[in-house]
């Protein structure tokens, strides 16, 4: 269903092309992020890290843009992005890139 989600809002982001706005963008990266999250629980961590990195540049170009770049909607959607990756690098055997991105989380949400 969370790539069903994906598909039909990457249908409407091709036809609204700039009026797809900001909150739609943010939701677009959560569903990603969601099925990242799943595909976690059911112990497929490359798969969760290809889905949680198709949600990092959505967040990334919110983030340049000037009228979103402090929206607290976007800075816990970047912290949760953040978490779910550290997540996924510790179920890959990766703990020094868990804690730096964890780190990063961190940072971002004291700012």
């Amino acid at each position: 269903m969370l790539s069903s989600a994906v598909s039909i809002l990457g249908d409407l982001q091709e036809r609204l092309h700039e009026n797809f706005g900001p909150h739609l963008q943010i939701m677009l990266a959560r569903t990603h992020l969601q099925r990242a999250s799943s595909e976690l629980s059911m112990g497929q961590a490359h798969r969760a890290e290809t889905s949680c990195q198709q949600a990092s540049p959505i967040l990334e170009k919110l983030r340049k843009q000037e009228y979103t770049a402090h929206s607290t909607a976007l800075v816990q959607t970047l912290a949760d992005s953040l978490v779910l990756q550290g997540k996924i690098y510790i179920h890959l055997g990766n703990t020094q890139a868990a804690m730096e991105t964890f780190d990063q989380a961190a940072n971002l949400l004291s700012a």
